[in-house]
C-alpha cells in the first residue's frame, strides 16, 4: 500500500526574507524616534530639575521645616535634605533618612552636565558660572520661598559636547521655569 505524500511545516526561505525585510523596515522608522539626542537629554534634564524643585518647595511648605538643595557641579547631580528638628542644620541624621523624601538626590542623567554651553545670562537672572545661586544652593523656607532674603538664580545645563544648553530659573517667591535655548537666545 503507498504512502500518502508528507507536507513538510515550515517556512521557505523568501518567506522568512520577507519577514526580516518588513523588521528591517520597522526599526529604521522606529530607531530614530526612540533615540533621544542630544537636545533632548538636555531640556528633559531641565524640566525634571524644575519638577523636582516645585516638589521640594512643596514639602518645604507642607513640613512647615526648612530644606536645602545643594548643586554638586563636579558630581553632575543635586541633593536635597530637610532640617527636621528645626535648628537649622541639614545633616543626613538617621531620622532624617528615615522619613520618606526627606533626603534625595538625582544625577543629571547621560549626556548632560552643569554648564551654559557659551550661552549669555537669563533674562533678569544674571550670575557667573553654571549656577549663578550663592553658594550653588538654594534653602526653601517653611512659607516655601528662598532664603535668606529671597534670593533667585538659574542652573544653567548642558550637553556634555556643550553644543546644546538649557537653564532651570529659580525666582526668590519660589518659582521655577525651565528655558531653551532658540537660536541664540532664550525661551
Amino acid at each position: 500500500m503507498p504512502r500518502p505524500p508528507m507536507r513538510r511545516s515550515g517556512f521557505t526561505f523568501f518567506e522568512i526574507l520577507t519577514v526580516m525585510a518588513m523588521i528591517g523596515i520597522l526599526v529604521a522608522i522606529a530607531y530614530p524616534r526612540l533615540r533621544q539626542n542630544q537636545t533632548q537629554a538636555v531640556q528633559s534634564a531641565a524640566v525634571q530639575m524644575t519638577r523636582d524643585l516645585e516638589a521640594i518647595r512643596t514639602r518645604a511648605l507642607g513640613s512647615r521645616r526648612l530644606i536645602r538643595v545643594i548643586f554638586d557641579e563636579p558630581g553632575n547631580r543635586y541633593y536635597w535634605a530637610t532640617d527636621v528638628n528645626g535648628d537649622s542644620l541639614f545633616t543626613a541624621t538617621d531620622s532624617s533618612l528615615a522619613a520618606p523624601g526627606m533626603v534625595g538626590s538625582r544625577a543629571l542623567g547621560t549626556g548632560v552636565t552643569f554648564g551654559r554651553g557659551g550661552m549669555p545670562d537669563l533674562p533678569l537672572f544674571a550670575g557667573a558660572g553654571a549656577i549663578s545661586l550663592d553658594s550653588a544652593r538654594i534653602i526653601f523656607d517653611d512659607r516655601g520661598l528662598t532664603f535668606p532674603s529671597r534670593k533667585q538664580g538659574a542652573v544653567y545645563l548642558q550637553s556634555t559636547s556643550g553644543a546644546v544648553a538649557s537653564a532651570v530659573s529659580v525666582s526668590g517667591a519660589g518659582s521655577f521655569r525651565a528655558w531653551a535655548v532658540s537660536g541664540s537666545a532664550w525661551r
